[in-house]
């Protein structure tokens, strides 16, 4: 089942996020880097072109795709009111946001972002440390490939603070949702035979805390689960 991006979207709106609760906000120049060379040296073969030319995706849905600065900048040499020449005044970017001030010849000035913002979440972050939690990966694992890819990410703090103030209430949320709807199911089968079973964190005895959860076994749903604590059973044993 895929993840409810309305409810995160719902729990974004229902929640204001300040700039001070989300530490990648960095300001940078063009010149800090002056032997940087945003240019390919090379060609793309025939087939290749080709193939990327082909691919087709949904104009309408919300894909997002990575983009390079240099390609980026080429957009930006016009002014976005009036589409006289502009320069960019200022960069700075929000974990994997980037916003760019631009100033044109007639004086108009505007800022671009690179992702939608929700009541203060750039929604690239909320996407990023939702593919954290959903894929089953580390937060360290995704940003050491980043980071070796030169893409810019979100640090550990914004990752939790996502986690912590989104993800887990959304999640909790979905969870009961689908907790009652199968429940519901099994009350309208008129009777469930059902089996229980601990999963522990760790071979033999040494596990401090364990799953225990009630399967129905005519739908092979899960009823309900509870993490208990070794203490709880007396012993192992007891809840093997």
């Amino acid at each position: 089942m895929d993840f409810p991006e309305k409810l995160l979207q719902k729990k974004l709106l229902n929640e204001s996020y300040a700039e001070s609760d989300l530490n990648d906000s960095l300001s940078c120049s063009l010149n800090e880097d002056p032997d940087f060379n945003p240019y390919f040296e090379g060609d793309i073969s025939a087939s290749e072109e080709s193939y990327c030319e082909n691919e087709t995706f949904d104009q309408n849905s919300s894909s997002a795709f990575i983009v390079f600065w240099s390609c980026l900048l080429s957009l930006l040499k016009r002014c976005l009111l009036c589409s006289a020449s502009a320069f960019v005044e200022k960069i700075s970017y929000r974990g994997s946001m980037i916003s760019v001030s631009l100033l044109c010849e007639k004086g108009h000035s505007n800022k671009w972002y690179s992702q939608p913002i929700i009541n203060g979440m750039a929604l690239g972050n909320l996407r990023l440390a939702c593919g954290v939690v959903l894929s089953g990966l580390t937060f360290q694992s995704v940003s050491e490939t980043l980071g070796f890819s030169k893409i810019q990410g979100i640090s550990s703090s914004t990752f939790y603070m996502i986690q912590r103030k989104v993800l887990q209430p959304v999640v909790n949320e979905f969870f009961l949702q689908n907790n009652r709807a199968v429940i519901e199911a099994a009350k309208l089968q008129g009777g469930v035979e059902v089996c229980g079973d601990r999963q522990c964190d760790s071979p033999g005895y040494s596990a401090k805390y364990g799953i225990y959860s009630i399967l129905n076994k005519l739908t092979g749903k899960i009823l309900a689960f509870r993490v208990v604590h070794v203490s709880e059973a007396g012993n192992s044993n007891n809840t093997s």
